[in-house]
């Protein structure tokens, strides 16, 4: 049955961080940045690379040129290989082929590369008096690529560290973003809650006061109805409260009685008993019931009654006065 089934909470929804799309897109942009941007810069530090090549080759083409213009017959000049080769910048290989015969055997041959290009191989032909000669250079693949790929590698170093500094700020902005927003769900709804238990208590107050009022006009309604004498005394005897009765019963208005010792009220030889009747009330703690006579406001009526008392107690201060009701047992004689 419905009712015997346990009651199943609904599963917890997954709430993202508010503004998560700032982060998205630094980190979008800033990537789409940093490649075209190392794209751009490799390209030219590429180009510069090739065309710096292209004058280290006319370089080592007019030194070369140079150092055999002066000298005579068309074999190699001494000491030509060593001043060569301490021209020769690193990473490049020269060759040096003569035209004058039909031969592959190079004249002199200098560098060693480990991954040479060929396809960026120059050529130049020198012709001076008896020397026709081919120079022919070819770099390395450092000479070209290592300037292109330490500049890609500072650039994507450069932009994917600037790139996640910005989207980790963004992301901790988002943090606190989402902070603050629970943070006011959470004292939106606390205050919906004192809101909601002031209405109740307001509500609980108005039928606590309703049925006070209620209260108060049944036990007004209860004491004009019994025909008794209702009064409420001091501890030391002294009404504080008397029912509209007494004027019927005794001739006194209510109000000239506040404030006054109720033995007054009663007649002088019973004032004894009623004393005795109020210290064991006082002691005991029970209701005690007692026969007396009361005394009407002329002096000369009296009335016979039945006179019942209850102690009024306070948890701190103990007994703090009675309560007493008087019923006529006879008319007025």
């Amino acid at each position: 049955m419905d009712g015997d089934l346990p009651e199943r909470n609904p599963p917890p929804r997954i709430r993202l961080w508010p503004g998560l799309w700032a982060p998205l897109i630094i980190l979008i942009f800033g990537a789409l940045s940093t490649l075209a941007l190392s794209e751009r810069v490799t390209w030219e530090i590429s180009a510069l690379a090739r065309q710096t090549y292209q004058a280290e080759h006319q370089a080592l083409a007019a030194g070369i040129a140079a150092h055999v213009k002066g000298a005579s017959g068309s074999d190699l000049p001494a000491g030509f290989s060593s001043a060569l080769a301490s021209e020769l910048p690193d990473g490049m290989k020269v060759r040096i082929d003569t035209l004058a015969r039909h031969t592959k055997q190079a004249l002199i041959e200098l560098g060693q590369l480990s991954s040479p290009l060929e396809s960026l191989s120059r050529r130049t032909e020198l012709s001076l008096p008896g020397r026709h000669w081919m120079i022919t250079t070819t770099p390395d693949a450092s000479l070209i690529r290592h300037p292109v790929q330490e500049a890609r590698w500072l650039i994507l170093t450069a932009g994917a560290s600037l790139t996640s500094l910005a989207a980790l700020l963004a992301l901790a902005g988002c943090f606190r973003l989402h902070g603050a927003r629970t943070r006011d769900q959470k004292q939106q709804a606390a205050l919906h809650r004192n809101h909601q238990q002031i209405t109740n208590l307001q509500v609980e107050k108005s039928a606590l006061r309703q049925a006070l009022n209620d209260s108060e006009t049944r036990s007004r309604d209860l004491v004009s109805l019994c025909g008794a004498l209702i009064a409420e005394l001091d501890d030391s005897g002294r009404i504080g409260f008397v029912s509209p009765q007494v004027a019927d019963l005794l001739g006194h208005a209510p109000s000239d009685l506040t404030n006054q010792p109720f033995e007054h009220l009663i007649a002088p030889e019973d004032v004894g008993r009623f004393r005795e009747c109020l210290e064991g009330a006082r002691q005991e703690g029970h209701p005690a019931r007692i026969d007396l006579t009361l005394s009407a406001k002329n002096d000369t009526d009296t009335v016979s009654a039945c006179l019942r008392l209850k102690t009024m107690k306070d948890p701190i201060h103990g007994i703090t006065g009675f309560r007493l009701s008087a019923t006529p047992t006879l008319s007025l004689t």
